[in-house]
């Protein structure tokens, strides 16, 4: 079982991630930060002039609106644009909050993100985009650098800002010709390394329409989807005896052994060893 599944089983998945962010710095673009807030603190009505994907680590944050008011506790989830205007108080134990600027986070051929003026949602009701969210961000604070991880990050916040937007599950529609190419493409060279911005290029559309539309197609994001293809390469090569699992990673498409290890773990529930040693031993 993923570490990840885990965590959303036992409820558990804020204080991991208060582990993540005490061991590993600040994103250096400050996509993702972490903000403590003392006890009791009180902030008057002010817009973040940012907009904003934000998740509360531990404590509890009473919001208020106009005349909507909100209380959440650790897994609440909120999505505010750069001008909605709020006053926040924090509970008796403080707050700890991860917050992502989406608005950084954009691509420059995205015309804006949808977002609602100001929404809050238990991130239980929204589980599946969460839990690739909280992916991303683990991976972006492993692999700064890597644009796999940039591109994870973009479309897990965009995804679950549509999800918070309109509390619904995407319903399935069908693929156009030009997302059955990008499908195709992704199906034919999942190791190549390709950003999602340069498949919405050659399809000729903006990244934020060819994330929204692969999903509604697939169910699934186009990195996660690629993620899968380069599994699937990859256990082919494991079924040859010897192979070195730092080249299967590479030859499939994934940046290091490690990086190859967690998505294998995440995909089949073992590593990619204990799959090998299975296989052969049952040959």
């Amino acid at each position: 079982m993923c570490v990840l599944d885990s965590l959303f089983r036992d409820f558990c998945y804020g204080a991991a991630m208060m582990r993540i962010f005490t061991q590993r710095p600040t994103s250096p673009s400050n996509l993702v930060r972490r903000v403590h807030y003392e006890p009791n603190t009180h902030m008057p009505y002010h817009c973040d002039g940012q907009t904003r994907l934000s998740l509360i680590l531990a404590g509890r944050v009473h919001e208020t609106a106009g005349r909507r008011q909100t209380e959440a506790g650790v897994l609440g989830v909120a999505l505010k644009s750069a001008d909605a205007r709020h006053a926040t108080r924090f509970g008796p134990e403080g707050a700890c909050v991860a917050s992502i600027d989406l608005d950084q986070l954009a691509t420059p051929d995205d015309q804006c993100w949808y977002t609602p003026h100001w929404r809050w949602a238990c991130g239980v009701e929204l589980r599946p985009e969460l839990h690739a969210t909280i992916t991303a961000i683990v991976e972006m604070h492993r692999m700064p650098q890597h644009p796999d991880a940039l591109d994870a990050l973009r479309e897990a916040c965009l995804l679950l800002s549509d999800r918070l937007s309109t509390r619904e599950s995407p319903q399935r529609q069908p693929a156009s010709a030009w997302l059955r190419a990008v499908r195709e493409r992704l199906d034919d060279a999942p190791e190549a390394f390709f950003t999602v911005a340069d498949l919405a290029r050659e399809a000729g559309v903006s990244t934020t329409h060819l994330t929204r539309r692969f999903r509604a197609a697939y169910g699934q994001s186009v990195t996660g989807y690629r993620t899968v293809k380069r599994i699937q390469r990859a256990l082919q090569q494991l079924s040859v005896p010897n192979c070195r699992l730092a080249d299967v990673a590479i030859e499939a498409g994934f940046h290091d052994q490690a990086h190859f290890t967690r998505h294998f773990r995440a995909v089949t529930g073992t590593t990619p060893d204990t799959w090998r040693r299975q296989l052969l031993a049952a040959d």
